[in-house]
This record gives C-alpha cells, sequence and structure tokens, in this order.
C-alpha cells in the first residue's frame, strides 16, 4: 500500500511539476517576444528566431534538457515508491546536473533591469529606496544560500576520505533544515579562527574554502551596502536641490521684506512648481531625437489627440504629431491669474491641463467652471497673425496650461509638404468658418441678451474646427460616409445631403469600399468584374422585389428622372430667348448643383459650386447679351470694356451655340470641379485620378452621381465626354500661359480631325467661355477684367484656327501678339524665347518684360543658349519638355529673395540639360514642378536651392509624365541659414560650373 502523501511533499511536487512545465513555456514563448535593434522594434518571427538562436536558444534547451531528463529518469527508477521528488534526491550525478540550472540567474538581469526601470519611472523616492533594499536583500540572501549549499557540498566531498566539519559537528542524523541551518551559520557568522574541534587539523580543503567565503561574503555584502548608500546619497542631492531653491527664494523674501501672508502664498506655488516640474537634469546627448518625441507623445499625446484635428494628423502623419507635442510650452498659474484676458491679442493657442478653471466673456459674465480637463482656447491664433481673445481664463487653484504658436507649428510643417497641404486646406476652412460664425454671434448678441449664445460663444473654436474638419479632403479621406461611396451615391431622396460630415467608426469606413447592392454585387460577379467597372444600369439597379418600397422608390426616381429633363431644355430655352438665369432653377435643373442634395454639396465643395454656379450664370449672361450682369461684381477702374464684350460674343457667335451644345455645356460647367475631389478620386484607380481623367471615369462607370448627364442627348453627352478626352493632350490655360509648346496644338488638332472636327472644338470654345469667365467666382465674373480679356481673346481666336493653319505657325503667331500687348516686340529667336517666359511669368506691362528680360541676360551665354533652345522647342520636329506648375514656380521664386527668377533660371538649366540627357524617345516630355515650387515659397537658402537637384529624384507616373520629387533631405534644410560656408560653396561651384562651361562649349540643339 502507498503510503500517504505529506503537505510538505505535494507542495514540492506541485512546485517540481509547475518548474517541469514552465521553462519549456519559457523556451516557446521567446520565439514570440519582438526585440529592439537600433532603436527599431523587431517583430518579423524569422527575425526573431535568429536573434533567440545566436542567444539564449542553446542555453535553454540544455537547462530544459537537465529537467526532462531527470523526469524520464525518474519514471524508469526502480524505486517506484520513493517517486518523483525523492529520486532527485538520491540521485547523485543527476543533482550534479541539476546545478547547471543556477546559471538562469544570468537571465534575470533583464527582468531586474525592467523592474528598476518601472520604479523609478514612477517617481516616488520611498519606492526607489524600498526596491534597492529588497534588491540588496536578495542578493545577500541569494549569495548566502549557494555559498551554504557549496559549504555543505565540501563537507559532505571530505567526508568520503576523512572527518569532515559535518561529522565534528555532529549534524549527519539531523533533518534537512537543521543541516541547512548549521551550513549557512558558516556564510553569516564565520568564525574568525576555525577551532581543531569544528575543522580537522589537516583538512586543507575545508579551512581554503572556508576563507574564501569569507571573503565572498564581505565583498557581496560589501557592495549592497554600497548600493543602499548611494540610492540614498541620490535621495539626498534631489532633496537637497529642491531644498536649496526654496531656501534662495526664502531668502530672497525676506531680504524684500515680504509679508508673511504673501511669503506663504509663494512658498506655496513653489512647492506645486517643484512638485510639477522635476528637478532632476538629465544630459540631452543620452537621447536621441526621435526618442525624445517618443516621450513628448507619451506625456502630451492624451491631451491633443482630444482635438479632432491634432488627432487626424496623429493618425495620418505621426511624425507631425510628434514634433507638435514636442512644441508644446507648459505654464504654471496661480490662483487668481488669468491665462489670457478678452480683448487682448491672442499669440498662440491654450490648453488646459491640470487645475480650476473659470471662463469668462467680454463683459466679465461668468460662462462655465470645470477642473482638471482639457480645453483648447484661440486655435484661430495659429493661422491668422492678429486676432482677439473673446473670452478670458481666470486660475481658481494652482493650474497648468500648454500653449502652442503658429511660427512652431508652421515650422514644423516647413518638413512635410503633403501634412502641409492638409493644413492650409483645413486653416482656410477654419478661418472662413471662425469669421462666419463670430459675425453671426455679434449680431445675435446686440439683438439679444441671451446667456446661452454667450456660455457658447467661448467654445467657437472647437465648433469651428468640427466643421473645417469634416470637409477636409484628407479627413474625409479616411472617414468615408457609405453614402459617399461612389456606386451609392444618389442625388434625388431626400436623406441625401441631411448629413453629409457624418463621420463613420473606422471599422465601418475600412469596409465602405466594398458595400454594394445586392443586384450589383450578382451583376458583377456573374460578368467577371470588379466592383465599379460596370457601367451603371438604371433598371438593373433598381430591378427590386414587385411592391416592395424600394421597388416603389425605383419607379418615383424614375418617374422623376423623365420630368426633370423638361426642366433643363426649357430653362436652356429661355435663355437663347434672352431671359434671364435664375439660380433656382438651374439648381433643379442640374440635380448635381442643388445646395441640398447636390454632389457639391455631398462632398462638402461649397466654394466649387458657387464657381459652377457663376459659370453658368457668365454663360448665360453671354448667350443673352446681358453686359450688365455680367459685370456687375467688377470695379469701374478694371471693367470689361463694351468692345471687349463684342469680341467675346463674337467667339459665342462663331460657336453658334445649340440648345444640345449649350445644355451640355451647363452640365459640363456643373460636374466639371467634382474630379478635383479627393474623396472622389482617391476612390479610383492611379491611373484615373487627374481631374478630367477622373470626371470621365465617373461618365462611364458611375452615372448615379451625375443623373443629369443621362437625360443629355446622345449628341450633348459624345459632346461632354470628347471634350474631356480633348484635355489629355490639350488644356487652354496652359496655352494661355505658354507652358505647353505647339505640339499640344498638333494634338489638339489631331484629335478634332478624328472625334467631330469643328462641332467638338465649338463646344469646347463654349466651354471655356463659362469657365474662364469663373475663375474667381461671385454673381457675374470678377476674372474676366479688361486686362485678362485682352489674352483670353487672343487665345480663344488663336484656338479658333487650330483645324484651318498649321500648329506651329498658331503658337508662336499667339507668343509674338502676346508681346505686341506688351508693347514689345520681337525681332530674334532669343526675344521670342524671352516672350514665351514672359507668358510663364504672367508679365503684365513692359516693365515686368524688361524686368524679365534683365534677369535672363544674368545668365552665361551657356544657360541662355539652353533656354532658348528650350523655349523654342515644339514637340513636331525637336522633342520638347513641358514643365507643369513652371509659372508658379517663377511667381514664388520672385517672392523669396533667396531664391530669384535668375537663381530658378540657373536650376532649370540643370534639369533641362539633365532631361536631355536621359535621352527620352517621345517627342514631348511633361514633367510636374508642383513640389518644386512648395519647395521655393519656404526655402531660406539660395545655395540649398542651387544644389537641390542633387539631392530630388525624377519619378515616372505614366508614359512620358514624370513628377520631380524633392527628397526628404532637401525639406529638412528649407530653414537651414545661410552661412560663410555656403558661400564660400557657391562662389566655388559658379567658378567650377565656369571652368566647365570653357572647357565644353555648347552645342545647339
Amino acid at each position: 500500500m502507498r503510503p500517504a502523501v505529506t503537505v510538505e511533499e505535494a507542495f514540492l511536487a506541485v512546485f517540481a511539476w509547475l518548474n517541469l512545465l514552465f521553462w519549456p513555456a519559457d523556451l516557446l514563448l521567446n520565439f514570440n517576444t519582438a526585440f529592439y535593434m537600433q532603436g527599431s522594434l523587431i517583430t518579423r518571427r524569422s527575425n526573431i528566431a535568429c536573434h533567440y538562436l545566436r542567444r539564449w536558444l542553446a542555453f535553454d534547451i540544455c537547462v530544459v534538457a537537465v529537467d526532462w531528463v531527470m523526469a524520464i529518469t525518474t519514471s524508469f527508477s526502480n524505486d517506484t515508491e520513493s517517486g518523483y521528488l525523492r529520486s532527485l534526491r538520491s540521485a547523485r550525478y543527476l543533482r550534479a546536473l541539476r546545478s547547471i540550472r543556477i546559471l538562469r540567474i544570468v537571465k534575470s538581469r533583464r527582468v531586474n533591469v525592467m523592474i528598476e526601470n518601472w520604479v523609478i519611472g514612477l517617481g516616488q523616492q520611498w519606492l526607489i529606496l524600498a526596491f534597492n533594499v529588497c534588491r540588496m536583500l536578495a542578493s545577500i540572501l541569494l549569495t548566502a544560500h549557494l555559498l551554504a549549499c557549496s559549504w555543505f557540498a565540501v563537507g559532505t566531498a571530505v567526508s568520503g576520505f576523512r572527518e569532515s566539519w559535518i561529522d565534528l559537528a555532529e549534524i549527519w542524523p539531523e533533518a534537512g533544515h537543521v543541516q541547512y541551518i548549521h551550513a549557512l551559520s558558516w556564510v553569516v557568522q564565520p568564525p574568525s579562527v576555525p577551532e581543531s574541534r569544528i575543522l580537522g587539523s589537516g583538512s586543507f580543503e575545508e579551512r581554503l574554502v572556508s576563507i574564501l567565503m569569507v571573503v565572498v561574503t564581505v565583498l557581496i555584502i560589501g557592495s549592497s551596502l554600497s548600493i543602499l548608500t548611494g540610492t540614498l546619497q541620490e535621495i539626498r542631492t534631489i532633496n537637497n536641490e529642491r531644498s536649496r531653491k526654496r531656501r534662495e527664494l526664502r531668502t530672497y523674501l525676506h531680504s524684500r521684506a515680504a509679508p508673511t501672508e504673501l511669503v506663504m502664498r509663494i512658498m506655496s506655488f513653489a512647492d506645486y512648481k517643484l512638485e510639477r516640474h522635476s528637478p532632476v537634469t538629465y544630459d540631452s546627448d543620452l537621447i536621441s531625437p526621435l526618442l525624445d518625441a517618443e516621450l513628448a507623445v507619451w506625456q502630451k499625446g492624451h491631451i491633443m489627440r482630444i482635438h479632432p484635428t491634432f488627432d487626424l494628423v496623429s493618425t495620418a502623419f505621426p511624425k507631425v504629431f510628434a514634433d507638435i507635442c514636442c512644441a508644446l510650452q507648459k505654464q504654471l498659474y496661480y490662483e487668481g491669474e488669468s491665462a489670457f484676458l478678452a480683448g487682448l491679442l491672442a499669440e498662440s493657442m491654450h490648453i488646459t491641463s491640470h487645475g480650476a478653471f473659470v471662463v469668462y466673456d467680454a463683459h466679465g459674465e461668468e460662462l462655465e467652471r470645470y477642473n482638471n480637463k482639457h480645453e483648447f482656447f484661440s486655435e484661430v491664433a495659429l493661422y491668422v497673425e492678429t486676432v482677439m481673445h473673446d473670452s478670458t481664463l481666470q486660475i481658481e487653484s494652482f493650474a497648468e496650461v500648454y500653449t502652442l504658436s503658429g511660427t512652431d507649428v508652421a515650422t514644423i510643417l516647413l518638413h512635410s509638404p503633403i501634412c502641409a497641404g492638409m493644413f492650409v486646406e483645413y486653416a482656410k476652412e477654419f478661418v472662413a468658418t471662425y469669421a462666419k460664425t463670430a459675425v453671426h454671434h455679434q449680431k445675435s448678441l446686440r439683438t439679444t441678451l441671451s446667456r446661452n449664445l454667450s456660455v457658447a460663444s467661448w467654445k467657437l473654436d472647437m465648433n469651428c474646427a468640427h466643421r473645417a474638419l469634416k470637409v477636409n479632403s484628407f479627413y474625409m479621406d479616411l472617414h468615408l460616409h457609405k453614402e459617399k461611396v461612389l456606386q451609392n451615391v444618389r442625388l434625388s431622396g431626400s436623406d441625401v445631403g441631411a448629413d453629409p460630415v457624418k463621420p463613420t467608426a473606422p471599422e465601418e469606413a475600412d469596409t465602405l469600399s466594398e458595400q454594394m447592392t445586392p443586384k450589383r454585387s450578382q451583376a458583377s460577379k456573374a460578368s467577371g468584374s470588379e466592383v465599379g467597372t460596370m457601367p451603371l444600369d438604371g433598371d438593373l439597379w433598381h430591378n427590386w422585389p414587385l411592391d416592395s418600397d424600394l421597388q416603389h422608390e425605383a419607379a418615383a426616381e424614375k418617374q422623376e428622372r423623365e420630368e426633370v429633363p423638361h426642366l433643363s431644355r426649357q430653362l436652356v430655352k429661355s435663355i437663347m430667348q434672352g431671359q434671364a438665369l435664375d439660380v433656382e432653377d438651374l439648381q433643379e435643373a442640374f440635380l448635381e448643383l442643388h445646395p441640398e442634395r447636390g454632389l457639391h454639396n455631398m462632398y462638402s465643395q461649397q466654394n466649387e459650386m458657387e464657381k459652377a454656379i457663376c459659370s453658368c450664370y457668365c454663360l448665360a449672361a453671354l448667350v443673352a447679351d446681358d453686359y450688365e450682369t455680367y459685370t456687375e461684381p467688377q470695379q469701374d477702374a478694371a471693367k470689361l470694356h463694351r468692345s471687349q464684350w463684342e469680341q467675346l460674343r463674337s467667339i459665342l457667335h462663331w460657336a453658334a451655340p445649340t440648345e444640345d451644345m449649350l445644355e451640355a455645356a451647363f452640365f459640363l460647367l456643373a460636374v466639371r470641379s467634382i474630379g478635383k475631389c479627393r474623396a472622389v478620386t482617391r476612390q479610383l484607380p492611379p491611373e484615373s485620378q487627374k481631374p478630367e481623367e477622373a470626371l470621365l471615369a465617373i461618365l462611364n462607370n458611375y452615372t448615379n452621381m451625375v443623373p443629369s448627364f443621362e437625360r443629355l442627348s446622345p449628341s450633348g453627352q459624345s459632346m461632354v465626354v470628347k471634350s474631356m478626352q480633348l484635355q489629355r493632350g490639350f488644356s487652354f490655360p496652359q496655352m494661355l500661359q505658354g507652358e505647353n509648346v505647339p505640339a499640344n496644338l498638333m494634338q489638339l488638332r489631331h484629335f478634332l480631325d478624328e472625334n467631330g472636327g469643328a462641332v467638338i472644338l465649338k463646344f469646347y470654345v463654349v466651354f471655356l467661355l463659362g469657365f474662364l469667365s469663373a475663375l474667381q467666382g461671385g454673381h457675374g465674373s470678377l476674372f474676366m477684367t479688361h486686362s485678362n480679356a485682352k489674352n483670353i481673346y487672343l487665345g480663344l481666336s488663336t484656338v479658333q484656327y487650330v483645324l484651318e493653319k498649321e500648329p506651329g505657325f498658331l503658337y508662336w503667331t499667339y507668343i509674338y501678339q502676346r508681346g505686341t500687348l506688351l508693347k514689345r516686340v520681337a525681332r530674334t529667336s532669343q526675344d521670342l524665347a524671352i516672350l514665351r517666359l514672359a507668358c510663364l511669368c504672367r508679365a503684365r506691362n513692359g516693365h515686368d518684360y524688361d524686368e524679365l528680360q534683365k534677369a535672363y541676360h544674368e545668365l552665361d551665354e551657356h544657360q541662355r543658349n539652353v533656354l532658348t533652345s528650350h523655349f523654342l522647342a515644339s514637340g513636331i520636329k525637336s522633342s520638347a519638355i513641358v514643365f507643369e506648375f513652371l509659372p508658379l514656380c517663377l511667381e514664388n521664386a520672385k517672392k523669396n529673395p533667396h531664391v530669384s527668377v535668375p537663381g530658378l533660371l540657373d536650376v532649370l538649366v540643370s534639369l533641362i540639360e539633365a532631361t536631355w540627357a536621359s535621352s527620352f524617345s517621345h517627342k514631348i516630355t511633361t514633367i510636374d514642378l508642383s513640389n518644386l515650387a512648395g519647395f521655393i515659397l519656404v526655402l531660406q537658402n539660395p545655395f540649398v536651392f542651387q544644389t537641390c537637384l542633387s539631392r530630388s529624384k525624377l519619378r515616372l507616373i505614366k508614359d512620358q509624365d514624370y513628377q520631380l520629387d524633392l527628397t526628404e533631405e532637401n525639406w529638412n534644410r528649407v530653414n537651414e541659414k545661410p552661412t560663410d560656408v555656403s558661400a564660400v560653396a557657391y562662389a566655388v561651384r559658379d567658378i567650377l560650373h565656369q571652368q566647365k562651361q570653357n572647357a565644353n562649349p555648347f552645342v545647339s540643339m
């Protein structure tokens, strides 16, 4: 019969089995534990396995193998009654092998460091002291335990051939714990001179080990006490520093004979400030900028994420968000102070953090009290230079407030052009919303004495932030509502547009692009095509179950579609009969412009909707010969002349618009700008994200978005589609600025020859008349002044003859006549090149031309020859380069003295030569310079600009279209100030460049 198991044996058995299972589990866990390598967190399992294999895997396998060998040996032991534990105690060779497991202590160092860092991070002095005391006691006890076991092992080994200390002490018959205590007493209380009755006279081994134990004990205990003393000294140093500051402050106050009550208040605030600001300093070189930014995010990120805009930045641009957190400045206030006062200039945004606060309006009326709450004030100060606080923030107790200045935000955004674009878009909408809301609020306060309005006014910034963010294209990209998914758009339901900017949950937004109706899903699967690639069919889309609500809704929608064409056609007829255009009739006839259910309202494009309405309004005025309506918003000094009005009318008379043509033109003007909406283009393939390509993709695949298109006549639909296809190779605004080349006119001619000829050309001209008139919006044309009309009429007259005249002749005739408008005549090929450059620079008079000519002649002969060859290249017989956004680059260069027009031309020469050296096989190579334009605007060092191409990349977009990408290395140097070194480098560069030109004279291409 098996004897009963005692409690002690049961406990040890459980402990043994836990030990047996824990370490194999730890071995498997190490294969799933990430690690840091040079500051980067490595999470790939293959890298983790290799890292573990090189470090601890072999050791862990050996240690775990010892446990399992012992377990297996025990299971086959003859002494079945003794069990696992007794076999472990009796098998000496296994007990010796078990000692290898002591080496696991080496791995405990990692855990010790982690715990120590965590305790120090808490900042509590008593915890730091307690941790070090516990660590010291653990070290002493562990050392004493190991020495006691070693001493007992020595005694056991010696007793094999002579009497050992165990025999002399007569403890063999005693229990195990008694033997352990005897061995431990030798470690903790070793005799100074071992007596002969305890150690044998000839026991050399025991005496040597005894001496070594004394030495080790002294070293371990001494080092542990040293650690404890060092910890106490560090704590004492911190307290002494704090006491020194308090003592100095008290001495200063005493020397100023400050009253006792004031001294107590000051000392109380000083104690608060010392508590909130740690007196401990560190060497900044020990922390890299990236880690410092991560620390700032951990400390302040939770506050900034409360604001919706900064929460978006933290998601889309984490590096920018980290820099913003670093830029936050902490301010501490005493009870009764004011963080800011109503009516004073707001220089930064304020964020309350810790303490009690009271908000007062401009009249001193209390609006709200709150404690330890994060609120944002004066955000508008980040975006405008002069704005006043509309409320007062009073401090009720010791308080903590963060501030963020607009200068710091602008400096941070210089290093992230994409985030800067998002902020610029957001800031424009925020300021516009703030201005409208503030004016409305002030009017409401004058007419009513409502306290609710005053209470709401101090939260004006946050309300404006939510409104501005919800219409931001970047925000809509990340929070696309299901109603804005292209295949789900409907413009004929009363529910559409009710909440056009309602955000969705992240998990919902991730699946929006996959949502579709059951019928469309089946059709897509049947055709084997992806969602969004099959044109919508109204009958297929609304083929719902008979007598269902959806079927009735579809029938009502179909009936509405059949009735609305009468509205658009009647609108066109009334305009052609000379009647004025009514905006409400226009919005009813073209649902895309509806103020509540329209396409622009759905995607929050209010400015674009106003321009679209303005373009239709101006085109209607031209058709109806309504000069007064057309020029109503223009100032008298710049007003369009009557003779110019007749010139525009003559262009329209040449086009001879029919009802179909005019209806199609109104439709295209109404929906043209939807191709620029990021929330729309981001749902399209990359090759369809340019405005013209995006609109074509919508007309082909998503006609549910543009119901008015289906109501056009077949000829009207054809004109719309072909006019958009026409703009793939020709852009009239680019021709006006001399941005394109004669080959683009050749492409226009070839397209017209193959696609309808004069009809498409006339439709395109009619569309341009409305589009160009509304470039600045307004109720009438703000843009078509007498100065702008000269160039536009000249350009339209040129396009009129594209089917009759040779494209090169037309193009250079246009450039030459632009010179005559500037009262400058081109007599040489270089003069013609300068005239084209003047078009690119948007020169308005002869003085502008002369300044440009002067800058041109500041270049050396080689550079002038390169530019002349470039600007005169036609793209028909010789290859040509079209630099998109070059006019914007020139405009920004004129504004920035660190760049200047000659400096830009110098860089342009290098870019032209690099492009020539690449030997592109296309007749026309297009290079997008939009990034360079933004870079020029903010640069502060001419040498950085002159060498920027060496840090740039030319990226192929498609076919012959390229993008000049300025790398992060360039953007990181925009704030670099000019130095003597850069000036010398700039001079050396000029010398080397001159030597190169002398050695390799230019050969004209």
